[in-house]
């Protein structure tokens, strides 16, 4: 199959190695603006892209750049942890339409930080492949499946746990997709509330208002939700400063166990 890939971090660094092992045919790499690359190098060298049909994503909104593309006759677009809105002019340049990989469980928590919002209301964890069509992740859905939120886990283990199981789920459902076998489902038939979220939202759970009253639970899930091992999110003012806090959560207590002396 012909296919222009938009990838980024190590989710398109995979999809564009196992594309080359299935002998699928990536004829345009698409990547990130400089400052957002990440596995930038594995992703060029792996998709094995002529270096003329390599672009970033400013160039897309070129019009030689789109006509170039229509050129190379692609059937699938597929975005693979591709962090900006296609516009309609890219989407529909593929025959069969584009797919995308979305870390959360569909309709629930489209947009911005799923890995976040279960955590908060209770929503489910999850990963979805999807059609992208002119909405914000409202696409049909090809498949999904639901990760088990732990007691101990945070956003980045959850968010940690989407990588690998998008990953697994896109290789399960790639022949069916390259024989055009795939299940295509609009989300108006799944039983859950669709959500959406912007980037902006989670900044309303970064300070813990000392004046607030929270129950245990909540105070621990927010702070799950913004919890990372090298970064800080969540706050409080305490005499005019803010004093970052984060969590760290584990089924086991770490500590060692000390070996009781006798007093002599």
């Amino acid at each position: 199959m012909r296919i222009i890939l938009f990838a980024n971090n190590w989710v398109g660094w995979q999809v564009a190695n196992y594309l080359t092992q299935q002998k699928d045919e990536i004829v345009a790499l698409c990547l990130h603006d400089t400052k957002k690359q990440r596995y930038v190098k594995e992703i060029v060298r792996d998709s094995r892209v002529s270096p003329q049909d390599i672009y970033v994503h400013e160039e897309l909104n070129e019009n030689k750049v789109l006509h170039r593309l229509k050129k190379l006759n692609p059937e699938l677009g597929v975005s693979a942890f591709w962090g900006y809105i296609l516009k309609p002019e890219v989407i529909d340049i593929p025959t069969l339409g584009c797919i995308n990989f979305h870390p959360g469980y569909l309709p629930q928590n489209r947009g911005m930080n799923p890995n976040v919002w279960p955590f908060i209301d209770g929503s489910n964890g999850g990963v979805s492949l999807h059609y992208i069509n002119r909405g914000v992740d409202t696409g049909d859905i090809i498949a999904r499946k639901k990760i088990k939120i732990l007691p101990w886990d945070t956003a980045e283990t959850l968010y940690n746990k989407t990588l690998n199981q998008i990953v697994t789920l896109f290789k399960n459902e790639w022949p069916k997709i390259k024989q055009q076998t795939n299940k295509r489902i609009p989300q108006s038939r799944f039983p859950e509330v669709p959500t959406l979220h912007k980037a902006v939202d989670v900044n309303s759970l970064d300070e813990i208002n000392l004046s607030k009253t929270y129950t245990g639970k909540q105070i621990i899930n927010i702070l799950r939700s913004r919890s990372y091992t090298d970064r800080y999110y969540n706050y409080y003012i305490e005499s005019g400063r803010k004093v970052y806090i984060k969590i760290l959560c584990s089924p086991r207590s770490g500590a060692k166990r000390m070996r009781k002396r006798k007093l002599t």
